[in-house]
């Protein structure tokens, strides 16, 4: 996508615009340029309404050579009046009837269906259409014909003047008024929703709080599903100034929604505030699962890994989910637990995966969706033993439950949990296969694209790795229209470690480097963000733009808690020292990067980290290799 930035015009733009719609030279039109640009700033649209009130006004008059005016009287008037005004004069001239029709429209927004506005003014059919005549004929509003006729503000500049000299209890009133009757029509309750918001606090009728409530949420529902976070957030803010004390199951319901759209705006500090209150409500374990997956998630962003752990290990329990204690779990690893993996994989076919009804168990669905979310930070503090016994489980539960939706990606991670403690990278990446397969069949979105992410990771190890950054790039679009943000934020690191390797040229890979950051950043994710901060040093260094000295490095230090970054650095800072010769360097920082490589078991980068590190030792000559 390509944006465009539309700014106010300069002096000369501005003087050969008023020069060709006066028909006038340049020169003549300077004067008036310079008179009228301290009250439209160059915006073209206001340049053109000021224009057209000096005509109204008598300061402009037509000649049979161009339009004729006195600078000096114009200077005169514009003293006297504001752009505002200007507007507002134009707008008088609209009959009352007609009027209150388009104080109504702009309370909708800047365009509506005759149909719509039908409805929320409550006007007869046949009426509307000729009430608008008048506001059409002086230019406020503009028809749009087709098989669903609409009508339209000219320009927001219209719509905002109106809003403005609206008296603010006449609004109240009209806006509720307004959201009653497009209430009564269920498909318009969205634009309901909206028209409630203004006037949410006018609400007392105990009957019509609860029926907006349910209106809220939704309306909130429908905005979950295009990913609008912030209406999210708005929609069900109001909705808890309606909601009874006692209702506490409705209350738990809208917070838990809330609690995730603030997650969702990287508005992580809030979200806490709002999962502190779902927990002061006295939820039961299933009742809060949703919000513990979302804050485990949210905690993994922040780099609390161990917190992230904790609080998920705790809630699964609690849902009957039995992990063992830290001590216990390489036991419960080697009894049988790879076994189910694959007995599966070597006696069933992919065709037998599809045979079996989704999982329908509310405990278990509540289950795989917190162990999803504590799969990630588990893995990021290279807890492999819990790692593999929670994928493993997830895989337990897909094989005597039922797959679902949610199961697909912790199904996914027993693939990094079978390369990790058996080696074996040939079963994971058939498991991983088999599971998108299913995913893709099913429909089960954005999750399978969750896994299509895991599967591009561990993609290198069999095939090129152009198909690994290709397929993350295409799993970003799906995860990001499906709400998954730190999903998506992966995909960019995983596509800059590749596009290291083969991008055409350094702006390629600087290009994929920026584009995450900012994305990383607004979703407020500082665990890949740090991430990213060694390959835009790294690409400052190749391009010449820095030196890898001591003191222009990235201090390394500071990624301490966070052991996926820390060996990116480490091994960001070898790659450096290898293109520049700097043997000393390759040595120290492919050392430093063994101890937090685990944090990137079954990714490129463990390879490279090891080329690297075989390079430094074979440098180093034959006394300073390991035997």
């Amino acid at each position: 996508m390509r944006h465009l930035w539309l700014d106010n015009l300069s002096v000369p733009s501005l003087v050969t615009m008023v020069a060709e719609m006066l028909h006038a030279a340049p020169a003549e039109a300077a004067g008036l340029a310079e008179v009228i640009r301290p009250h439209t700033s160059g915006n073209p649209y206001e340049t053109v309404e000021l224009l057209n009130a000096l005509r109204r006004d008598g300061l402009l008059t037509a000649a049979a050579t161009g339009w004729r005016w006195d600078t000096a009287a114009v200077r005169a008037h514009l003293g006297r009046s504001k752009v505002d005004e200007l507007l507002a004069a134009r707008i008088e001239t609209v009959p009352l009837q007609s009027w209150q029709l388009v104080e109504a429209m702009a309370c909708l927004g800047g365009r509506a269906e005759l149909s719509l506005l039908r409805t929320a003014t409550g006007d007869p059919a046949a009426e509307v259409q000729p009430m608008l005549a008048p506001a059409l004929a002086e230019g406020l509003l503009v028809m749009e014909p087709g098989a669903h006729e609409a009508v339209r503000f000219r320009h927001d500049r219209l719509r905002e003047a109106i809003l403005r000299g609206l008296d603010p209890g006449r609004r109240r009133t009209l806006q509720l008024a307004t959201a009653r009757r497009l209430a009564e029509v269920t498909e318009l309750f969205a634009v309901a929703a909206e028209q409630y918001l203004p006037v949410i606090d006018t609400v007392d009728d105990p009957a019509e709080r609860q029926r907006v409530v349910a209106l809220l949420r939704r309306a909130a529902d429908r905005a979950t599903l295009i990913g609008d976070h912030a209406l999210v957030n708005v929609l069900l803010s109001a909705a808890l100034r309606l909601i009874d004390p006692g209702e506490t199951a409705t209350l738990i319901a809208v917070h838990t929604g809330r609690h995730a759209a603030l997650y969702g705006l990287g508005r992580l500090e809030e979200a806490d505030e709002e999962y502190r209150t779902i927990e002061g409500l006295g939820p039961t374990a299933l009742d809060r699962a949703a919000a513990t997956a979302v804050q485990v998630s949210s905690l993994t962003h922040r780099n609390r890994f161990a917190d992230a752990v904790v609080l998920g290990i705790e809630r699964l329990r609690e849902l009957g989910v039995a992990v063992p204690a830290a001590d216990r779990l390489p036991a419960e690893l080697d009894h049988h637990r790879f076994d189910r993996l694959y007995w599966w994989l070597d006696h069933s076919e992919a065709a037998d995966d599809l045979a079996p009804p989704d999982l329908t168990d509310p405990a278990l669905l509540a289950a795989t969706r917190l162990i999803n979310e504590v799969l990630p930070p588990a893995y990021i503090v290279s807890d492999l033993a819990l790692h593999a016994w929670l994928s493993l489980q997830a895989l337990r539960i897909w094989l005597e439950h039922g797959p679902s939706r949610t199961l697909i990606v912790p199904a996914s991670h027993a693939a990094i949990a079978v390369m990790a403690q058996r080696g074996d990278y040939a079963a994971g990446y058939r498991a991983l296969r088999r599971i998108v397969a299913l995913g893709e069949a099913r429909g089960y979105e954005p999750d399978t694209s969750r896994a299509h992410f895991q599967l591009a990771a561990l993609s290198c190890w069999f095939e090129p790795i152009e198909n690994g950054v290709h397929a993350a790039q295409r799993a970003r679009e799906r995860l990001i229209a499906g709400g998954e943000q730190a999903y998506a934020g992966y995909t960019y690191q995983l596509a800059v470690a590749g596009l290291l390797e083969y991008a055409p040229s350094l702006d390629a890979y600087v290009a994929e480097v920026e584009a995450g950051l900012a994305f990383v950043r607004r979703i407020g994710s500082e665990q890949t963000a740090q991430a990213f901060d060694s390959y835009r040093w790294l690409a400052g260094v190749l391009r010449g733009e820095r030196t890898a000295t001591a003191g222009e490095a990235v201090s390394i230090n500071r990624y301490a808690d966070n052991p996926m970054a820390l060996a990116q650095a480490h091994i960001n800072h070898a790659v450096a020292a290898a293109v520049l010769g700097d043997a000393a360097g390759l040595a120290r920082y492919t050392a430093a990067a063994m101890p937090p490589l685990p944090a990137t078991l079954g990714l490129y980068q463990t390879a490279l980290a090891h080329l690297l590190r075989g390079l430094a030792v074979a440098g180093q000559g034959p006394r300073h290799r390991p035997r």
